[in-house]
């Protein structure tokens, strides 16, 4: 997978924020949403997946994350109830969509620019630590 997600700081003043369990799988659907549409076969039949939707099962989410697939039920419903998803449910598998997917999208390129800009930084074999740093790890 590539790309980035944007995740703002906001998250740290939901309900569920202390409830690490909850924050991973959130993480997780944001992380394995489609970017972009696209056509996947699942158990011998066809779904269509738009941008912010993810297709899924209880026991791949359970797999993928390590949390168990009653868990990982509860929290999809909550995550129902306090409209940040909406789910349809097949004979094997869920759509679920992200209500609000392009918020967590980068989308303007001044950002994409710094951050290029701070890697090459980084990574720049030219760069020397100060004389203070180096007595301290000396």
């Amino acid at each position: 997978m590539k790309g980035y997600i944007k995740l703002h700081r906001k998250i740290t003043e939901t309900k569920y924020y202390k409830k690490s369990e909850y924050i991973h799988l959130w993480l997780h659907l944001l992380i394995r949403a489609s970017h972009s549409g696209s056509k996947w076969r699942f158990k011998n039949r066809d779904y269509t997946i738009r941008p912010g939707q993810v297709l899924c099962s209880m026991k791949g989410l359970s797999e993928q994350t390590g949390i168990s697939e009653m868990q990982c039920y509860r929290i999809i419903k909550k995550f129902e109830n306090v409209k940040q998803i909406t789910k349809k449910t097949y004979n094997k598998c869920s759509v679920i969509q992200i209500l609000k997917w392009k918020d967590y999208q980068v989308e303007n390129t001044k950002g994409k620019t710094k951050y290029k800009k701070m890697l090459s930084y980084n990574n720049d074999s030219k760069y020397k630590p100060l004389k203070s740093i180096k007595k301290i790890i000396s």
